[in-house]
């Protein structure tokens, strides 16, 4: 049998068509975030600490490149 001879027979119940209500999500409101200016300063000082770091440990492996390249570490 197939569904619509099922359908024509009375096989199913009346509810089997009724669509169960499916609640909308919710949509996360998007709060901006306020900082102090101090908070702020102190983010950006550690953000060019990072930045200073970077630039030794590339000055470091270019040096290294450098010296490498040039030989002085064969026997």
């Amino acid at each position: 049998m197939d569904m619509k001879e099922l359908f024509e027979n009375g096989c199913f119940t009346p509810a089997w068509t009724e669509r169960e209500e499916v609640p909308e999500p919710v949509k996360d409101e998007i709060v901006p975030q306020r900082k102090d200016v101090t908070v702020l300063l102190d983010e950006l000082a550690d953000i060019k600490d990072n930045m200073n770091s970077i630039k030794e440990r590339l000055w470091y492996i270019h040096r290294a490149r450098e010296y490498n390249e040039a030989g002085f570490n064969k026997e």
